[in-house]
């Protein structure tokens, strides 16, 4: 019999995904309100067996409930919890209250284990970074095909959703690759173009602690979809393109081939493994921070301070 046994909260796609997933370590039970053969509460899954490991993948506004939950009813292991790790600040402290209680706690940012994002990180240590660009957009009806996606998580304010938090990678990256923010202004919110109540496009630039400069552009409007991030350093340039796998720079190009669960089976190897390379919940609640300050920023129309 298989030493991991593991809960997934929510049965959302992302949900299913990791469900799915982790099937291939060991015993899956999950949670949710509808879907067949799920059980109903956290409460209900924790009282009926003993689970090593849990992973949150309910709508962002519940995350810190549900981990709260978690440890209310007794659970003690290992948790991922899915991005971003809260949806506002005010939920920080119960999330870090929480976590004293669980063996380890970290946030599901896969992109870090994209194989063309290592290879960057690698490529600039020991490099002074002058400037990054990072970009990603997709119209938000190609997402789901096949379901509305006014009637999704991400089109509902009470959910948690809207471009900041769904995209909310490329802040974790910014921070992973290029240090700690120092003060950020940006401008964005909804612009009434997709008819949901969320954000939809934001417009970010970042001074970090080591003086670089780095912009963030996302949005739920473009087709084809596309995310980059480009990087100026005192000797080179670098554009890593995620969609085709394609990091070049100057002359030279090189291509990372890259299946749909790469990312989440290099995540989920880490979160079992216990290998740290995964987005720690502090690092994950410095991103919360930001999105934080990057909304005071817009509705104040000023810089706003680390």
């Amino acid at each position: 019999m298989s030493q991991h046994s593991f809960l997934v909260i929510g049965q959302g796609s992302i949900g299913q995904r990791h469900a799915r997933l982790l099937s291939d370590h060991g015993h899956v039970s999950t949670v949710s309100s509808s879907a067949e053969g799920s059980f109903r509460s956290i409460t209900d899954a924790i009282s009926s067996q003993v689970f090593s490991h849990a992973v949150v993948a309910n709508v962002t506004s519940a995350h810190a409930n549900a981990v709260s939950e978690l440890v209310h009813t007794g659970f003690s292991g290992h948790v991922i919890i899915e991005k971003p790790a809260c949806s506002r600040a005010e939920e920080i402290d119960q999330l870090l209250n929480a976590a004293e209680k669980l063996q380890s706690v970290t946030v599901g940012y896969n992109l870090r284990f994209h194989p063309i994002v290592q290879s960057l990180r690698r490529s600039l240590q020991g490099k002074r970074i002058i400037e990054a660009r990072l970009s990603v957009g997709q119209l938000l009806s190609d997402w789901r095909p096949g379901t509305d996606f006014r009637g999704g998580s991400s089109a509902r304010l009470s959910a948690g959703g809207g471009a900041l938090r769904d995209l909310s990678h490329e802040i974790d990256l910014a921070l992973a690759l290029f240090g700690p923010w120092k003060r950020v202004v940006a401008l964005g919110g909804n612009f009434q173009r997709l008819g949901i109540e969320t954000d939809e496009a934001w417009s970010i630039i970042i001074e970090t602690v080591h003086g670089t400069m780095v912009s963030i552009l996302m949005n739920y409007f473009d087709r084809p979809g596309h995310r980059t991030i480009s990087v100026t350093t005192d000797d080179h340039s670098y554009v890593a393109d995620l969609v085709t796998g394609l990091l070049s720079s100057g002359e030279n190009a090189e291509r990372f081939s890259l299946e749909r669960d790469d990312t989440y089976k290099a995540l989920h190897r880490d979160f079992i493994g216990q290998a740290g390379q995964a987005c720690s919940l502090n690092e994950g609640i410095e991103v919360v921070r930001l999105i934080d300050a990057i909304e005071q920023s817009s509705s104040q129309r000023k810089w706003i301070e680390a």
